[in-house]
């Protein structure tokens, strides 16, 4: 049991009046008009990687402060899961398909929006690992960076031990999130403007096409100034049921697979 768990169960046990502040890995406990913040995060994870969150944050927020970086009314609240969408028809097919990544996607566009230094930028960038898992892991904390802007913030309120009141308060920032997901989306949609049938999935910040559309995929993204990796890929199966649909891949001639799955509401038609 984490120690946010441990002290709520004790301030409950006792029977006495707080309040719970939670948002994503931080806990905040409010009682005898005493504040105690508490951050958990897994032990597994880099040390490095979960700092650059904490470093990220208050790096935007003193540029927000410092007016380095606005948020603008023009930005809309995208459709569930905006980034992560395909055409109507998944399907399996034998053809010969490419995955083309963009790499840093969501990072590269929050520092184009003005949302980061670039001692920041070019710190997230730098960090690196030697195993594989632990690389992965960096990748995630930097997004992790990103949506932590849209992450709503848990209030609870107790009293004589037993909650009375529990309510979600929206970030006063997710409007940052949704334009940089707003603007990966937008390129996506310039990027399979015309590919018709060889245009299958785009997961995240990845297009899966078949072989005639590699090079239109990759000016575009030349165009708009990113770096990509571009790699053969095999689809082994599609996998379809009410709650959910499900991608298996293999990368070139290897043997393992990869997957994402995806529930029918983040189809995004």
């Amino acid at each position: 049991m984490n120690c946010p768990a441990i002290l709520i169960n004790h301030l409950k046990k006792h029977g006495r009046n707080f309040i719970v502040e939670k948002r994503g890995n931080t806990t905040q406990v409010l009682f005898n008009k005493c504040k105690l913040k508490m951050i958990t995060r897994s032990l597994e994870k880099p040390k490095t990687g979960f700092q650059i969150t904490a470093l990220f944050k208050k790096d935007f927020l003193k540029r927000f402060k410092l007016g380095d970086y606005c948020l603008s009314d023009k930005i809309q609240n995208p459709q569930p899961y905006y980034y992560d969408f395909c055409n109507k028809n998944i399907r399996f097919t034998h053809d010969e398909i490419y995955a083309i990544d963009i790499k840093n996607c969501y990072w590269e566009t929050a520092y184009r929006l003005g949302m980061m230094s670039d001692k920041i930028y070019e710190y997230g960038l730098s960090l690196r690992y030697e195993s594989e898992y632990e690389q992965e892991e960096i990748k995630t904390m930097r997004n992790a960076c990103i949506g932590g802007l849209f992450t709503p913030t848990l209030i609870e309120h107790y009293r004589d031990g037993k909650m009375i009141d529990s309510k979600n308060i929206d970030s006063k920032y997710a409007k940052a999130y949704f334009q940089v997901i707003n603007t990966v989306y937008e390129l996506s949609q310039k990027a399979i403007r015309g590919l018709n049938g060889n245009f299958l999935y785009f997961l995240t910040d990845c297009f899966f096409v078949k072989n005639g559309s590699v090079n239109s995929i990759v000016k575009c993204i030349q165009r708009a100034g990113y770096e990509y990796n571009v790699k053969s890929i095999s689809l082994q199966k599609v996998e379809f049921n009410k709650a959910y649909k499900k991608i298996i891949w293999r990368e070139g001639n290897g043997n393992e697979d990869k997957y994402y799955s995806f529930s029918k509401i983040q189809q995004v038609t």
